[in-house]
C-alpha cells in the first residue's frame, strides 16, 4: 500500500527589500549640511582673523613717527667769572676764585719768579692776605734749562724732607708732562716746560678736612693753567 506523499511545505520569511530606505537617506544629508555649517563657520573665522590682523597692520602703519632727538647736556664753566692772573715773566696764565688773593712773592728776579694764590682769610686784610689763609697755590718758575729729570729733581725734594713717603704720578698741565707728588696734606707739581715749574698746593686747616676739603677746587684752578707759548 502506497504511503501519503507529505506535501507539506516549509514557512520561509518573507524576502526584505535590500535598497536603503527613505529616513537613511535624510541622515546622510544631515551629515553632510553639518560639515558644511563646520567648514563654513571656519572658513568665516579664518577670514575674520585676517581682516582683523590686517586692520591692526595698518593702523600700526599710519601712526606718526615720532624723532626723539637728544638734547645737549649744558656745560656750565664755574670758573667764567674768577679772576685771571697773567705773568709776562713767568709765561703762564691761571684763574683763581674771586674771593681768592694772590701776589708775588718777595725775592723774585730773572733767575726765579714765584707767585702766591691764597684762600679766603678769617683774619687779615687784602694787603696782608696772607694771614688767616686756609689754603693757597704756589707757582715758581726758573726759566733755566733743569739740570736733572723730573723724577731726579723728585727724589731731591723727598730726600730734602720736602715729602714724607708721597705718592707719585705721572699728569700733563695744558699739554706738558707733569710728576706729581701727592701727600694727605699737600701736593706738588712738577713740570718741565721752557724751564721749570714747581706748583704747591696746600691747606694749613688740617683738623677740618685739611687738603682734601680744597682738592676740588685746586683741580679747577690747575685746569686753567695756560703756558703763554
Amino acid at each position: 500500500m502506497e504511503q501519503p506523499i507529505n506535501l507539506n511545505v516549509p514557512n520561509f520569511p518573507p524576502a526584505t527589500n535590500s535598497e536603503p530606505v527613505a529616513p537613511k537617506k535624510k541622515s546622510g544629508l544631515k551629515i553632510i549640511a553639518i560639515l558644511l555649517s563646520v567648514l563654513l563657520l571656519m572658513a568665516g573665522g579664518v577670514y575674520a582673523g585676517m581682516q582683523t590682523e590686517k586692520k591692526k597692520v595698518k593702523v600700526w602703519t599710519e601712526s606718526p613717527f615720532t624723532e626723539i632727538t637728544p638734547q645737549p647736556t649744558e656745560i656750565i664753566d664755574e670758573t667764567t667769572n674768577w679772576k685771571t692772573y697773567t705773568s709776562s715773566e713767568m709765561k703762564f696764565s691761571i684763574k683763581y676764585p674771586s674771593e681768592w688773593f694772590s701776589h708775588s712773592a718777595s725775592g723774585s728776579n730773572e733767575r726765579f719768579w714765584e707767585t702766591k694764590f691764597s684762600s679766603p682769610v678769617d683774619n687779615g686784610s687784602p694787603q696782608s692776605p696772607v694771614t688767616g689763609e686756609k689754603a693757597g697755590i704756589t707757582v715758581s718758575y726758573t726759566p733755566q734749562t733743569p739740570i736733572t729729570t723730573l723724577d731726579q729733581y723728585a727724589q731731591q725734594i723727598i730726600d730734602g724732607g720736602g715729602f714724607s713717603n708721597p705718592k707719585t704720578s705721572h699728569i700733563t698741565v695744558d699739554g706738558a708732562k707733569a710728576l706729581v707728588l701727592d701727600s694727605d696734606y699737600s701736593q706738588m707739581i712738577l713740570v718741565d716746560k721752557n724751564g721749570r715749574y714747581t706748583i704747591h698746593l696746600y691747606a694749613t686747616n688740617e683738623g677740618e678736612g685739611g687738603f682734601l676739603q680744597y682738592k676740588s677746587i685746586f683741580t679747577q684752578i690747575l685746569s686753567t693753567f695756560k703756558f703763554l707759548d
